[in-house]
């Protein structure tokens, strides 16, 4: 699992359309704990905003093998990150794409926490940006998606109204945490990844449909565990459309 966000230039040739937002909808390096100054960087955010209002919002968690990874990575030139919040802003949802703590300094319970921090700033001060609080869609690739999981799956309440699971690795602990009443979960992974990989997916949505909650499971063809990254602002590939629709699904009116 060694660098499981990176991805090759070839890929970014490829794969990378560089979507386009305003400057004044971006808000940079909001720290979403009660520290002031923020105790460290790796609890900021940069926040990208729609132009209507009460929109909702994703927050986005990037992966990195729980060891490396940051909301500012780029690779061949292109803000891989960014770029999905300016893509879904530029479509009615806003994007928070967070930091949080890497491993060996803290353990994977302390980076589950930063993920459930940075939900709960989001719920508590977005309507101050022009989001809805009620509105809160939780995605993670690779890593960031276990760690997305286990924060909806084992917080009572956690304010999330979705989850949109990307090439997830290391579920096995979030598949015995689902239980109801979880969130809805979209669970993307892409053919390409090894077997392996795509077990992890599987077994995440086998254990929310067997116990009674709602999943719906999208294997992308073609693609690879890097690619998909990629593919989640590319207004051209699966991932993406099938985000809309998940988002749409959960009663949230989007622009056509």
């Amino acid at each position: 699992m060694a660098g499981c966000s990176l991805v090759t230039r070839a890929g970014v040739a490829l794969y990378y359309e560089a979507a386009v937002l305003p400057a004044s909808q971006i808000v940079r390096n909001l720290c979403y704990t009660a520290a002031s100054p923020c105790d460290t960087p790796k609890h900021t955010l940069d926040l990208y905003r729609p132009a209507a209002a009460s929109w909702p919002v994703i927050v986005f968690v990037h992966g990195g093998n729980w060891n490396s990874g940051d909301k500012n990575y780029r690779a061949g030139g292109a803000d891989v990150y960014a770029n999905i919040g300016r893509f879904y802003a530029g479509r009615g949802i806003g994007v928070a794409v967070i930091n949080y703590r890497l491993q060996p300094g803290v353990p994977e319970a302390s980076q589950v926490d930063d993920v459930r921090a940075a939900v709960a700033w989001v719920r508590g001060n977005i309507s101050g940006y022009g989001g809805h609080p009620d509105r809160i869609f939780l995605m993670g690739h690779s890593a960031g998606t276990q760690l997305s999981a286990l924060a909806a799956l084992s917080t009572a309440d956690s304010g999330v109204r979705g989850v949109i699971a990307v090439s997830g690795a290391s579920l096995e602990g979030a598949a015995r945490a689902a239980h109801p009443p979880a969130p809805p979960f979209l669970v993307l992974y892409a053919t390409g990844e090894s077997q392996a990989l795509q077990r992890q997916s599987q077994m995440l949505h086998t254990a929310l449909t067997a116990a009674g909650a709602s999943s719906t499971l999208v294997p992308v063809t073609g693609e690879s565990h890097t690619r998909m990254v990629l593919a989640l602002s590319h207004p051209g590939k699966l991932p993406a459309k099938a985000i809309l629709d998940f988002i749409r699904s959960g009663g949230v009116a989007l622009p056509p």
